[in-house]
Parts: C-alpha cells; structure tokens; sequence
C-alpha cells in the first residue's frame, strides 16, 4: 500500500501514488481508539495522481473504512479492483466528498463501489467529476450508504449507477473527449462539451483544458 492512515488529520497533496502491490491509499481503522473522535481522521487529497496500485480485485485506487475524506483535482486509474471503494466499519461513519475527480478503467470495471456487508454507514457526494469504466457507480450496502452524484460524465459500456440511494442530477453520459489518455494526458480537448457542463460553469474531470490551467496560473 502507498499510504495507510488510520488518525488524526492529514493533508495528502501533489503526490504520484502508483504501482503498490496492494491499494493506492488506504484510510482504515487498525488503530482506533475507544476514545476516537468522530469524523476522525480528517484527510484532504488534492491534486495528486493514484494509478496502477493492486494486483487482484480486492486491491483499490482509494480504499476507506472511516472518516472526512475530501478529494480534489484527483486522477484515480488503472486500479486492479475498484478506482474507490467504499467499505464502513467498526460503526464507523465515512463523509466522502469528490469534486472534480477522474476515475478511469479500473481492471475490475467499475469506478466506485462499496461492501456488501457494511458495519457502519457512508455519505458520499461526487460533483464534477468524470467516471469512465464498465460500470459507474455500484452500491451494494443498501440504505447504510447514501450517495449524492451531480453535475458528472458517467461515461460506461455498463450501467451507470447499480443499487439503491444513488441521487442523481444534471448527468452526461458521453465522450469526455481527453487528450490523450493512453499516454496519461487527462486534459479536456479544446471542443469537449464538458469544458463548460460542471456546477456554475465550470469544467468537469482533474484538468479542465490546457488553456483553463494556463489562465489559472496566471491569476495565482
């Protein structure tokens, strides 16, 4: 595993996480406390490249069983199993919040997906934010495990959202239209509808365009 938390608070920025025998990163409850705060831990993962991490299906991109996560600007593919999965444990409650994320062609085919035996609950909302695998998004725990999707390309050979409490709004399901993703290029083509489909206007994926990155360093 390239980074196993299972703590207090971190920060996880600008990193390349790729080619672990097992997950990418790995959020877990191996050390909790009977004092552990709830919510805890707090990460935040932004900007940073999770690929190519597993070697079977039980292997993950980002793998959780507790805690705030929030990902930014995050590119998760090539995953053995799942680019996410989703698996609360311990009556352990996860709050998850991807906004503008690629999860692209795990092995497994499927881009988020969560336990089928849950012993705690998850919320998780994915906002714009692209999804091209066999499947989108699978819930297999039912009820314990709410799902709040908007503003996404959910572009898949399979079904888009599988199982129950999946809220869905302003969905595409087309050709997210990347440069060249082959060769890891995941910015938007210069005639991708999705450059201007996201929440406000914004673009949908990791990147946005070359231009949109360019302007951007210009305003920081």
């Amino acid at each position: 595993t390239g980074l196993s938390i299972s703590d207090d608070a971190s920060t996880i920025r600008g990193c390349h996480i790729f080619n672990n025998v097992e997950h990418g990163i790995s959020i877990d409850t191996s050390e909790n406390e009977g004092n552990e705060p709830a919510g805890n831990p707090v990460i935040v993962i932004e900007n940073c490249v999770i690929e190519n991490n597993g070697e079977q299906d039980t292997h993950y991109g980002l793998s959780m069983e507790q805690g705030t996560i929030t990902v930014r600007n995050t590119l998760i593919r090539g995953s053995a199993g799942p680019s996410v999965f989703i698996t609360p444990s311990d009556q352990r409650e996860i709050k998850a919040a991807f906004d503008h994320c690629d999860f692209y062609q795990s092995f497994s085919g499927t881009g988020v997906s969560t336990t089928a035996t849950p012993s705690g609950s998850a919320t998780v909302t994915i906002t714009n934010s692209i999804l091209v695998d066999a499947d989108g998004i699978v819930n297999e725990a039912g009820d314990l495990a709410q799902f709040d999707v908007s503003y996404c390309d959910v572009f898949v050979t399979g079904t888009p959202f599988l199982g129950d409490a999946i809220t869905s709004a302003n969905i595409l399901k087309v050709d997210p239209g990347y440069v060249d993703p082959a060769n890891g290029d995941f910015h938007l083509k210069a005639d991708s509808q999705l450059l201007t489909a996201g929440k406000d206007g914004t673009y949908m994926g990791s990147r946005g365009s070359l231009t949109q990155v360019e302007s951007w360093m210009l305003l920081r």
